[in-house]
């Protein structure tokens, strides 16, 4: 008879915690996704080799967008560049998550409109359409993170 109370009292903790993840505010919900969004997509830059076999399908990727403007090759030197920004980005996402604040969602927001800035900077000197998907996706959650928090 004892284990039916303990259940009782499990259910009602769970349904708590359920409570609690449904009525985060809403700039929590973009800054979480938006953080796991940019791992997902920057992660596999910081790892050389992984780097290589990823910027290839976005190579392969761009030649189906835009046949004209395709990614190009990038060199030994370009490619530690791209390792060196791929492990700062993540370094950069693990400090947003760890801090979790809205001061951080909103930072994080201005710079995602910076980053789409410069998308459009480098689409406007020829660079491959494929920068247009980065584009519109910093340009959308940075909008929304900049929204969200203002309202909080």
């Amino acid at each position: 008879m004892a284990a039916v109370p303990r259940l009782h009292e499990h259910r009602q903790r769970a349904r708590g915690l359920c409570s609690m993840i449904e009525h985060r505010p809403a700039w929590q919900k973009v800054f979480s996704q938006a953080n796991i969004a940019d791992l997902v997509i920057l992660t596999p830059f910081a790892v050389p080799f992984v780097a290589d076999l990823y910027l290839g399908i976005w190579r392969h990727v761009s030649a189906l967008l835009s046949p004209g403007r395709p990614l190009s090759g990038f060199t030994s030197d370009a490619m530690l560049f791209v390792n060196l920004a791929g492990a700062f980005a993540v370094c950069l996402i693990c400090m947003r998550i760890k801090l979790g604040t809205q001061a951080a969602a909103r930072m994080t927001g201005i710079f995602k409109l910076c980053a789409a800035g410069i998308f459009a900077l480098a689409l406007g000197r020829g660079a491959s359409l494929i920068f247009a998907v980065p584009l519109l996706a910093d340009a959308i959650i940075g909008v929304l993170l900049l929204v969200t928090t203002r309202r909080s």
